[in-house]
Parts: structure tokens; C-alpha cells; sequence
């Protein structure tokens, strides 16, 4: 894989200040436009000092078979020499069993991946690996608790990130993370809404600071942008984690081996 974070992300020290302009599109659904998150990326590189152009597909329940033949998608990835294209899956189905994967999850991201590099051959394929249910999904016992869905989510789009040699951004990691810290500013639940499935603003902000260490090359400690809702301590604890995961992601408790296939299905809720 060309470039994957923990391995070819670099952290870039410089002795001076310069701003960095990134041009990012977003395709996913309700995951990413809960709270905005494209708006809130947007505010912590104008607080850097770095300018970011983006724009976005992201209806709710939205799937990459669904994307992978959208011509507004298709239409927005066409339409600039993109640095980085966000596809973020159905919150469910990267989590389900093998096969299921094989047929849902694997083909339409190559079709996405094969539509950006058609369009800019150095347009980086960035997958949004998502975070597992509060409690995981109950219609399956191997991701009936947020760690073994969170861990088959990234484990999935680990996979989907290497076929395409692109990137990954590792937010569930971050939500597994928080979750593991006993001395956490921000709970775990605190990240949730009442779903236990789609992210409040803290889990939006974690993801943001996430992302905009990877796209940026850097860090999010010391950004001076707060969320409405947030506090100082708040923020400050979520960049920290953030900085954590993208430069140190095997330090976090997470058991990479190969789940067992099954004929089972599941579906989307």
C-alpha cells in the first residue's frame, strides 16, 4: 500500500509557518454530515492558518452501491483535481460476515477508488473508517459489543484502504481509544447520541481532528477552534487522542487476526 497511516504518514516539523491548501470531497451519508463534519475540518485548518475547499454527496443511509452508480457522485468526483476523495460505507456493512462483505462492502469501493483515479491519478482515495455501535449489534454475537464491531469495521476498510493504495482515517480507533481511557475527559458515551449509533459533536470533533491530522500532515494540539457545545479541556483532550491514534495506532488494544467466515446475513438498520 503506497500510503496508510502508521506507516507512510510522515509528521512534518518546520521552523516557520506556511499555509497549506487542500482541496477534499466527502461521499458517505448520515455519518458525515451529522454535525457537519466537513464545516467542522473546514474550521480547524482556517484556525491553522490552512485554506480547505470542499463539497460532498452524503444522504442518509447512502451505500457505496448506491454511490458507486449516483450521478451526482460520480458528478462531484468528476468535477475537480480532488487531493483527497472521503468514501465513508453504510455504518453496518463492512462489519458483516465475509461473504456479505465480498458482495457489498469490497466491489462498489472499487468501483469509487477506480472513479477517482480515472479522474486524477493523485487524487488519494481516503476510506472513513467508522466507529462500532455503543453496544455493537445485537443480530450477531461476533459484533454484539463495540469492540468486536469496531474491530471487523476497521479490519474492513484496512483491507478496502490497501487494495486502493490509499489512506485510511482511523476514527473508531480514536472511539476505541476514549473508551479504553480510565482518566477520559470526554466519555465514551459522550460520544454517542441517544442511538447509540450516530456521533454527537464530540464524536464529530474527535473524527475532525482525525482527519485533519491526516490531511494535513500534522497535529491538533494547540488548535484554537471550539465547537459550539464543547469546552477548552474538551477539545484539548480529543486532539490529544486524536494525535495519538494517527501516529501511535498500534498502541491501542485492537486483534487484527482474520474473523472466521459464516454464511450468516445481517442487514441494515
Amino acid at each position: 500500500m503506497k500510503r496508510i497511516i502508521g506507516l507512510a504518514l510522515l509528521l512534518i516539523t518546520s521552523t516557520g509557518f506556511s499555509q497549506i491548501t487542500k482541496k477534499v470531497l466527502f461521499i458517505g451519508n448520515s455519518y458525515t454530515s451529522a454535525n457537519n463534519l466537513p464545516a467542522l475540518i473546514t474550521s480547524m485548518a482556517q484556525a491553522d492558518g490552512n485554506v480547505i475547499e470542499t463539497d460532498a454527496n452524503i444522504p442518509g443511509g447512502s451505500q457505496f452501491s448506491q454511490h458507486a452508480t449516483n450521478a451526482t457522485t460520480l458528478s462531484k468526483i468528476a468535477s475537480k483535481d480532488w487531493d483527497f476523495i472521503v468514501l465513508q460505507e453504510q455504518s453496518q456493512i463492512p462489519s458483516f460476515p465475509h461473504q456479505q462483505a465480498q458482495n457489498l462492502f469490497y466491489p462498489h469501493a472499487e468501483v469509487l477508488v477506480d472513479s477517482v483515479y480515472a479522474n486524477n491519478e493523485c487524487s488519494i482515495p481516503l476510506f472513513y473508517s467508522t466507529w462500532g455501535r455503543q453496544n455493537g449489534d445485537s443480530q450477531w454475537d461476533s459484533i454484539n459489543t463495540f469492540d468486536k464491531m469496531n474491530n471487523r469495521l476497521f479490519n474492513a476498510y484496512t483491507i478496502a484502504a490497501n487494495q486502493a493504495e490509499g489512506m485510511m482515517s482511523p476514527v473508531g480507533i480514536g472511539f476505541a481509544h476514549v473508551k479504553q481511557d480510565p482518566n477520559a475527559v470526554v466519555g465514551f458515551a459522550d460520544l454517542y447520541t441517544s442511538d447509540q449509533s450516530h456521533p454527537t459533536v464530540k464524536g464529530s470533533y474527535l473524527a475532525a481532528c482525525i482527519f485533519n491530522n491526516i490531511i494535513y500532515n500534522g497535529l491538533s494540539i494547540g488548535n484554537t477552534f471550539l465547537p459550539t457545545g464543547m469546552t477548552a479541556n474538551e477539545t484539548e483532550y480529543l486532539q490529544g487522542v486524536a494525535d495519538h491514534v494517527v501516529y501511535n495506532v498500534d498502541s491501542v488494544e485492537i486483534d487484527f487476526r482474520a474473523e472466521a467466515l459464516t454464511n450468516n446475513t445481517f442487514t441494515q438498520t
